[in-house]
């Protein structure tokens, strides 16, 4: 990518060299870009772009460009601006531009502040300009730009349509000038979600203390990034940086309002862009050279934003794409079969219709002379090769041939699998269903297991058809290797159980007029989401000296426990006592294997039959009043991150009910 980038950059610059003597008619057209970060950082170089390319189209071709860094992400004080002034002084003394465009808070505050002594003629473009008070530009008369006006109420909006259990959105923003901006029009926009969201702010954290709070955050919390350039340490922190170490943290989505986010494991947002940002600041500076008077310019407050998305993240997050905005710009989209392939879908096309299958069948078409087959041979038999799905051709349910493709999917040398049955390669458990489709000729796309030559098996989707060659009938069939997208399939139904399940928790504790039905209703849901053998809640006693288990929720064939498991001495069981108390999460994956000190507890466990189990404290406002928890009577480990998840939510929700009834 680097390349390609200097590359565009190269053609940008020379695209902007004047040609021959014409351009000498007239003086040239002198322009100072002034930045407030650095080269290298994207959303500065995107800015740079857009300035480039909107002068490389304009009739101003001979132009000669000065771009200055303030680098305000490194370096930042009055100490050091005051040296920059100097600087520029001693460089620029008799120099007048005919333009100045700027980018960001930083280079915009420093022309305020310095132009009359600097560039005292030169009219200023500025762009990127997070919160732009009118004041600012009073008794300014040459200056004019675009406010960088990013949507954070669209942002908002968005969230909550593709995320409609979402209960709180966790803003991550930082202490700089462009923070700070944010933080104001966060002010001024959470009022408008109150009734329906709770915003937790994150806006003073190190690295380290930021990363913990992400990993505890709930599956109906998502995330809005705004700006995490500087940590409270003061340490420095690049936008890819800071997006990727945000997402890796986070389990739940990540939504930006910058596109410099996108490819970083950020899903998406209302995105504002750099190079839109750099394009409309030189449409300005175009007028000015034009002829027109700053003073009727007025500053553009419009929003320059795009719907933007990463594909990758919102399958990672199941987000339907259905829902995404139909003009939304996807990156990392998965390439076509056209794209990837365009000259076999060409070959293919040309004169047969059932893409590699025909393809394999051209392979077998008798030509009119040995030398026409051969060649012919060859090039389609290099063309199957290259596919990326399996192909194998098969006689009397023997193989005759096989492709690297079908081969390396199946853990096999290609000559080693001549002569075997087909079969042999299919799993044992769908043999007779597949052996019965191949004989009846089926022609249409199916699914069944493949056996692997070490054993394991992986989905597949084939697609046979029989063909006569030679008075021989040959059954020609493409294989997919669709493990992945089993995967997805199963992902998909558990996180639509997931949700389902917590909409049933939330929807009971709707009216709390009578919360045991309540509680009761929530612990069926959650014995039926995770396969549970038994779902309680215990509660402390009033003297902090028992666990009382209130409700429970058994599975069909499982014994209650709850009239056993009253009044017990909570000194007697102090591991879990200590660990409750302490808000810890309490995952047990085998129970014979609880360590010494918890002996009390392994005794009573054992005796109910628990080989497993997990349990989350219940928290009622900031005290802990007991736990609620999964037992599993059959295997050992089987809780996942599901499960700690939704007893979480259930603990939380259950929580907020007993304060209020309290």
């Amino acid at each position: 990518m680097g390349g390609i980038y200097f590359r565009s950059v190269l053609l940008l610059i020379l695209a902007l060299i004047p040609l021959g003597a014409a351009a000498e008619e007239k003086p040239r057209k002198e322009i100072l870009i002034l930045h407030s970060y650095h080269h290298g950082m994207e959303w500065t170089d995107k800015i740079t772009m857009g300035i480039l390319s909107t002068f490389a189209n304009s009739p101003y071709s001979g132009i000669m460009f000065h771009i200055e860094y303030l680098d305000t992400k490194n370096f930042f004080n009055e100490a050091y601006l005051s040296q920059i002034f100097q600087i520029y002084k001693a460089k620029y003394k008799d120099k007048k531009f005919d333009v100045i465009i700027s980018s960001d808070d930083d280079a915009f505050n420093f022309l305020l502040k310095y132009h009359e002594e600097l560039f005292p003629k030169s009219p200023i473009v500025f762009c990127g300009v997070n919160y732009l008070d009118p004041a600012m530009l009073r008794n300014k008369p040459l200056f004019t730009g675009i406010e960088e006006k990013f949507d954070l109420k669209g942002n908002i909006e968005l969230m909550m349509k593709l995320h409609p259990l979402a209960q709180r959105i966790i803003v991550i923003n930082d202490q700089t000038a462009t923070g700070k901006g944010n933080e104001k029009r966060l002010e001024q926009i959470i009022p408008l979600f109150s009734d329906k969201l709770q915003f937790v702010i994150y806006d003073n954290e190190t690295k380290a203390s930021l990363q913990v709070k992400l990993k505890k955050l709930f599956p109906t919390d998502l995330v809005l990034l705004l700006t995490f350039n500087r940590d409270k340490n003061g340490e420095n922190i690049s936008y890819p940086e800071s997006a990727s170490m945000i997402s890796k943290n986070s389990p739940v989505p990540v939504y930006g309002v910058w596109d410099f986010y996108i490819g970083h494991g950020v899903v998406g947002g209302l995105m504002t862009s750099g190079f839109q940002q750099g394009k409309l600041a030189t449409e300005l500076a175009i007028r000015i050279l034009n002829g027109e008077s700053v003073t009727n310019l007025p500053i553009i407050q419009e929003n320059a934003n795009q719907y933007m998305f990463d594909y990758e993240e919102v399958m990672r997050y199941l987000i339907s794409v259905s829902e995404i905005p139909e003009d939304s710009v996807v990156v990392n989209r998965p390439l076509s079969l056209y794209e990837q392939n365009k000259l076999l879908v060409w070959v293919i096309a040309a004169g047969v219709g059932g893409l590699i299958i025909a393809l394999v069948i051209l392979y077998f078409v008798q030509l009119r002379t040995r030398n026409a087959y051969l060649h012919s041979e060859e090039r389609y038999k290099k063309l199957a090769q290259a596919s990326f799905e399996g192909i194998v051709l098969h006689e009397n349910l023997k193989i005759v041939d096989v492709n690297d493709s079908y081969a390396k999917m199946t853990g096999y040398k290609p000559h080693d699998m001549i002569g075997m049955s087909v079969l042999q390669i299919i799993a044992p458990e769908d043999r007779v269903r597949v052996e019965k489709l191949i004989i009846e000729g089926y022609d249409k796309p199916f699914e069944s297991k493949l056996q692997r030559r070490d054993g394991s098996s992986f989905w597949a989707e084939a697609n046979g058809r029989n063909m006569k060659y030679q008075g021989r009938v040959i059954r020609v069939a493409t294989v997919r290797d669709i493990t992945e997208q089993k995967k997805a399939q199963e992902a998909m139904k558990r996180w639509f159980d997931f949700e389902k399940t917590v909409s049933s928790v939330l929807a009971c504790f709707i009216d709390i007029t009578d919360i045991d039905a309540a509680i009761n209703a929530s612990l069926t849901d959650l014995g039926s989401f995770t396969g549970a053998d038994r779902v309680y809640v215990f509660l402390i006693g009033s003297g902090g000296d028992t666990f009382d288990n209130t409700h429970e929720w058994c599975a069909d064939g499982v014994q209650k426990e709850i009239d056993n498991l009253k009044n017990l001495p909570i000194d007697m069981f102090s591991w879990w006592r200590d660990k409750t108390l302490k808000g810890e999460v309490i995952v047990i994956e085998n129970v014979a294997l609880l360590p010494n000190e918890a002996q009390a507890e392994k005794d009573i466990l054992t005796k109910q039959g628990v080989k497993s189990l997990v349990a989350v404290p219940l928290r009622r406002g900031k005290n802990i009043v007991g736990f609620v928890g999964l037992d599993n009577n059959k295997n050992e480990g089987v809780f996942n991150d599901d499960y700690v998840a939704i007893l979480r939510l259930f603990a939380e929700v259950l929580g907020k009910a007993m304060l209020k009834l309290s």
